[in-house]
């Protein structure tokens, strides 16, 4: 997708564990990448919250081909503290379409600074607010940074396969 943002304030800066952030768009030669990131965070953050057969479907929804395809309708993301691929991020209008950050990176609040780059992106663009279809294991931490819940559902990501979320709003 064309158009990514140039969010001056947080792209770039220093993490609380002095590490330098850099948030870049996703180039095809990274779809690997973001897969395996992928694939890491559902497996270490999602097992217990979701049967282990959502749990495979949703990882092979995110293959490189499929991310590939994703990437023409949103804006994809690779964060990169000290040159290291750590998390993905993936934008559109003004929702935060995914978010997954390898667990070797877990509480180094790259989560947090992917979360406020998508806020900078969204107000730039005129938007008065976020919202996020938030996985079960992940709605507490977008609680935390403000947003709230305003209800719950589910995708279907396969014949008989659901994909429970909480959707949240934040205002700006």
């Amino acid at each position: 997708m064309t158009g990514h943002p140039t969010v001056n304030t947080d792209a770039v800066r220093k993490l609380p564990s002095g590490a330098a952030l850099c948030v870049l768009p996703l180039a095809p030669a990274q779809y690997s990448t973001a897969s395996e990131i992928t694939e890491r965070s559902i497996r270490a953050f999602c097992t217990g919250h979701y049967p282990p057969k959502v749990v495979e479907v949703w990882i092979g929804h995110n293959g490189p081909n499929y991310i590939a395809q994703r990437s023409t309708k949103q804006e994809d993301y690779l964060e990169l503290p000290d040159g290291y691929p750590a998390a993905c991020l993936g934008i559109k209008r003004n929702e935060i379409g995914h978010l997954f950050v390898d667990p070797a990176w877990a509480g180094r609040e790259i989560g947090t600074a992917l979360v406020a780059f998508s806020e900078a992106a969204f107000r730039e663009r005129g938007h008065a607010g976020a919202f996020v279809f938030a996985s079960f294991n992940a709605w507490g931490f977008y609680e935390k940074l403000g947003y709230r819940r305003t209800g719950e559902g589910a995708f279907e990501i396969a014949p008989s396969i659901r994909l429970g979320y909480v959707r949240m709003e934040k205002g700006f």
